[in-house]
C-alpha cells in the first residue's frame, strides 16, 4: 500500500468485486485521498461504494473506452491545476 503515500488521487475500476481494492479504496479514503471509481454498465458494483457518503469519493458508469477517457481525464485536470 506504499504506492498511497505519494499518491494525490486513486483510480479504481470496480467492475468485478476485489476484496482487495476494495481494501485499497478503504485505504485511500482514510488518508483523506480523493478517489474515482468508474465501472462498465450493469456491473456488480458494491453497494459499498455505491452508497458510500464520503464526499471525496465518486463513481462513474463508462460504455466505451472514449468515455472512459472523458470521464478520467475530468477527473485528473482537477489535480494539475494545484502543482
Amino acid at each position: 500500500m506504499s504506492f498511497l503515500q505519494d499518491s494525490e488521487c486513486m483510480i479504481a475500476e470496480v467492475s468485478m468485486p476485489s476484496i482487495g481494492v476494495g481494501y485499497e479504496v478503504c485505504s485511500a479514503i482514510k488518508k483523506g485521498i480523493p478517489i474515482m471509481c468508474v465501472h462498465m454498465p450493469d456491473s456488480n458494483v458494491s453497494a459499498m461504494l455505491l452508497g458510500n457518503a464520503y464526499a471525496d469519493i465518486s463513481v462513474r458508469e463508462y460504455g466505451d473506452n472514449s468515455e472512459l477517457e472523458l470521464i478520467l481525464n475530468g477527473f485528473l485536470s482537477s489535480f494539475k491545476s494545484k502543482n
